[in-house]
């Protein structure tokens, strides 16, 4: 069963109010969910809200990035109870699209190889 959410600016406004965020912008939207950018007590943040429970992809995610070694992977700051919004670090930088799209291909592939040499070597 799924219940939507009715619009998302209220989701993001009662999520910001709990969670004590100032939200600044919304980064992107798709059917399924918004990612916002703003601060919180933890400092810069990025907050994932999905619109419908049960449809929601960070199931697997969240339990694969909070058994990542430090600085290997973004931090989670905190989870709803179902998995409807997700609190990240942001990570500021250049995104591996951005290095592509302005010709850095070999930094995002040094940056995706690390990333993969790390992960290959932590125990689940």
């Amino acid at each position: 069963m799924k219940f939507e959410i009715r619009t998302r600016q209220n989701a993001a406004r009662t999520v910001a109010a709990r969670w004590n965020l100032t939200l600044h912008e919304c980064l992107a939207e798709t059917d399924r969910s918004a990612v916002y950018k703003g601060i919180g007590p933890q400092g810069q943040i990025i907050l994932k809200l999905y619109k419908a429970l049960g449809s929601n992809g960070e199931g697997a995610a969240v339990s694969f990035l909070r058994n990542l070694p430090p600085k290997c992977g973004v931090k989670i700051h905190r989870v709803s109870t179902f998995r409807t919004a997700v609190l990240f670090e942001y990570l500021g930088g250049p995104t591996l699209v951005s290095l592509i799209d302005n010709g850095n291909e070999a930094q995002a592939t040094v940056h995706l190889a690390k990333v993969a040499g790390t992960v290959s070597s932590t125990a689940f």
